[in-house]
């Protein structure tokens, strides 16, 4: 299932930066009587203490879908985390999504989707939700409850009774997870640009050749092979195969995809392999 097109057609992006195309309100205007999505672009007004306005008319998978759409439009799946192996515990879901200088994330264990009844707060089924701007915070984790709508509740039922027959896919909001998915690690290898700004790099190629029995690598072939790749425009990983023996790339989420914010934990390592 390859990733054909990700970026919207007919100039939906290009004037929704001018106006909101939910309440087609300018994206710097903030009105308390008409809660709206934009509202999380951190238009002046816009207070932690007005959030529950806003999850009371949007759901989460309204609300996630449109930030994933947001981080879209600049930079095209790097600046979603949504890998589960670089969340630690038992996630019903959780990702990290960034968009200039604006990082939202949403965390949900499996024991906030069955509500903890053993609490005054989260007894029905809820996540949690973070914002923070120029990486300062400025809605916490801790600071929400944030119940999962009726019909958050259907899209998960169906998607974990019935996924035979129901999808939930965020168009145009694909993440670093849908890449992966979607994309064969060859294919990445052999259709992946270099950069030379390291940190605006969505996948890191980690390359291993292993020689065969006494078979050795000389310096001057590894340096051709460096200098065949800058000319050709093409990973070094690409390549390596010209070595001969054994090759190995592990393929991993690169410097550009935003680090996961957990409640607790750090990014794993386990990505994507190709061997040959």
């Amino acid at each position: 299932r390859p990733i054909t097109s990700l970026t919207p057609k007919n100039g939906i992006f290009q004037d929704a930066h001018k106006n909101c195309s939910i309440c087609n309100k300018p994206l710097t205007s903030f009105t308390t009587r008409i809660p709206c999505l934009h509202w999380l672009l951190k238009p002046n007004g816009f207070k932690k203490k007005h959030f529950p306005n806003l999850y009371s008319k949007f759901g989460y998978f309204r609300i996630c879908a449109y930030l994933r759409w947001v981080a879209n439009i600049d930079s095209t799946l790097g600046n979603i985390n949504n890998l589960p192996e670089e969340y630690s515990g038992k996630m019903k879901l959780a990702l990290t999504i960034q968009h200039k200088n604006l990082e939202w994330s949403f965390s949900c264990s499996n024991s906030d989707y069955t509500g903890h009844s053993n609490g005054a707060y989260g007894i029905t089924p809820h996540y949690h939700f973070q914002m923070r701007i120029d990486k300062k915070p400025f809605i916490k984790y801790k600071d929400f409850h944030v119940p999962f709508s009726e019909e958050d509740i259907f899209k998960f039922y169906m998607l974990d009774n019935h996924s035979d027959i129901f999808a939930n896919n965020f168009l145009y909001g694909e993440g670093i997870q849908e890449l992966f998915e979607n994309i064969e690690p060859e294919d990445l290898v052999r259709y992946s640009k270099p950069t030379n700004k390291n940190e605006e790099s969505t996948i890191h190629f980690s390359t291993i050749v292993t020689g065969n029995d006494g078979q050795t690598f000389r310096g001057e072939d590894i340096a051709n092979l460096i200098e065949e790749a800058k000319e050709k425009n093409v990973p070094i990983s690409s390549l390596a195969h010209k070595l001969g023996g054994s090759v190995m790339i592990n393929v991993t989420p690169g410097p550009k995809v935003p680090e996961p914010a957990e409640r607790k934990g750090g990014r794993g390592s386990k990505s994507k392999k190709k061997k040959s």
